[in-house]
């Protein structure tokens, strides 16, 4: 189904916002939002070094082994548009052969988008508290341009919108956007219900979302939290262990 795979995902042309990323609903948590924000992202940290390292148990069904290859799409993989077809950025490729050795994450707040490291230069992580108080100095930042908004596009427009970024000088920032781990997304308002919350995971504000991330983490202002996934080299399977 290799092919099949490549050309269902990376070759659809319309918006990957609605029509093909996915989301997850969190259970609800008495954390406030920096506090669950900080712990979800520092549980995303320690699973990703367990891919690492290769100590993750490997998956089973019925007794027998299953792959685990697609677990090396979740962390620093990145859809990029194209025209007339996508690619990904990821890690384990002869590009960038081996686990994303990256050590940031790119936060979102108020369309703005923030670089945040979440190991230290000596490869240790940075504690939950330690995370939870620069959350806390990020949310202190202003609002930004909310480019974000311009991943929502169908693929080819959203194509000559980052060529046109990337014009204006705007290479670097891509880059380490695209290298970065995964995102963490936080929402100033407050979802009044499930139903409320599912609409918010699935599009939200998309100046505020980066939806070619693989993985980005969402947390509103009530500590309520969830997940929205790009799906182009990841199947459910695989998104639920790490939820898990």
């Amino acid at each position: 189904l290799d092919e099949f795979w490549r050309d269902r995902y990376l070759g659809r042309r319309d918006r990957i916002a609605l029509n093909a990323n996915f989301f997850f609903l969190f259970q609800d948590s008495p954390l406030g939002q920096v506090e669950r924000a900080a712990q979800l992202t520092a549980s995303t940290v320690a699973f990703k070094a367990t891919i690492d390292d290769e100590t993750l148990p490997a998956a089973e069904q019925r007794g027998r082994p299953l792959s685990m290859h697609q677990n090396r799409f979740l962390f620093s993989a990145t859809r990029i548009p194209g025209d007339p077809r996508d690619t990904s950025r990821n890690p384990y490729s002869p590009e960038w052969p081996g686990p994303s050795r990256e050590r940031h994450v790119v936060v979102l707040h108020r369309g703005a988008l923030i670089r945040l490291d979440v190991i230290d230069p000596d490869g240790r992580p940075y504690t939950a508290e330690e995370l939870a108080a620069a959350l806390r100095e990020v949310l202190r930042e202003g609002p930004g341009d909310g480019v974000g908004a311009l991943t929502s596009k169908a693929r080819a427009e959203w194509a000559a919108s980052r060529a046109a970024l990337i014009d204006a000088g705007n290479a670097e920032v891509l880059d380490e956007l695209e290298r970065a781990l995964f995102c963490v997304v936080l929402e100033d308002g407050t979802p009044e219900s499930p139903l409320a919350a599912a609409d918010r995971l699935l599009h939200g504000d998309a100046a505020n979302r980066w939806f070619d991330k693989a993985v980005s983490l969402v947390v509103f202002a009530d500590g309520r939290a969830g997940i929205n996934g790009e799906h182009c080299n990841l199947d459910g399977t695989t998104i639920v262990a790490y939820l898990d």
